[in-house]
């Protein structure tokens, strides 16, 4: 089990340590959802979401197998990404760019306004339908709380 939140710190070889140490088949990743219903902001309950739909489309570009967890709004705990890749060194990385994308390591070589530029980008191409999500239900979740309130 992979936890997102639980790499604080940790060096891009630590996180390839930890994905190789992986056993099984199925590799399972964890990433934060912060907000919860009645108790969060609409903006944040939507962010929360594109970013998990973003963390998952990521996954599951580099995964031959994939399955992910619908957490609705109205709980507040971690969503769990079932993934079997073929490249743990691909994964590794990508976890890493994970750390970065949920504020829990710094990148160095990145800025916040390159991590924002690729959530848009990915926003408009699920708008324009020129990718096809692999986590329909939170981008329905973003959709729905994206919404200005009348």
């Amino acid at each position: 089990m992979i936890d997102i939140v639980t790499l604080k710190d940790f060096s891009s070889t630590q996180i390839s340590e930890l994905v190789d140490s992986e056993a099984g088949e199925i590799i399972e990743v964890y990433v934060p959802k912060t907000s919860k219903l009645y108790f969060s902001e609409r903006h944040d309950i939507a962010y929360d979401y594109i970013l998990a739909a973003y963390a998952g489309q990521k996954l599951s570009e580099i995964s031959f197998f994939f399955e992910y967890e619908e957490v609705p709004p109205a709980l507040h705990e971690s969503i769990l990404f079932q993934i079997k890749v073929a490249d743990k060194d691909v994964l590794a990385s990508l976890i890493m760019d994970l750390t970065y994308l949920y504020d829990i390591n710094e990148d160095p070589e990145a800025d916040e306004i390159e991590q924002l530029e690729n959530i848009s980008e990915f926003e408009g191409d699920i708008e324009t339908k020129k990718i096809t999500p692999a986590c329909p239900y939170f981008i329905e979740v973003w959709k729905e709380f994206n919404l200005e309130e009348d």
